[in-house]
């Protein structure tokens, strides 16, 4: 059962991945990534946050951070640690 619980999150946080790279530099409302097919949104994004995407959060919802876009192709990285010390994404 564990198993099939990661791959459901891998499968999420790829396509809210995808889908705010999509709409990159625009905020996307965590109502717009549930109609986009993202079972909990909130959560899928915090779980994007601990695999290392910088996510900028504000009241019109959220975006990658400049230079965190991913294409379709790339797998969900590992997590790095940046120079000011936050995770980034892996490249």
């Amino acid at each position: 059962m564990k198993a099939s619980r990661m791959s459901s999150f891998d499968e999420r946080a790829a396509r809210a991945a995808d889908v705010l790279a999509a709409a990159w530099p625009e905020f996307v409302s965590y109502a717009e990534l549930e109609r986009q097919g993202i079972d909990r949104p909130a959560q899928t994004v915090y779980e994007l946050e601990l695999a290392g995407y910088g996510i900028e959060h504000t009241a019109h919802g959220v975006r990658l951070e400049p230079g965190a876009r991913r294409t379709t192709d790339q797998a969900l990285p590992g997590r790095r640690v940046s120079r000011a010390g936050r995770p980034s994404p892996g490249r």
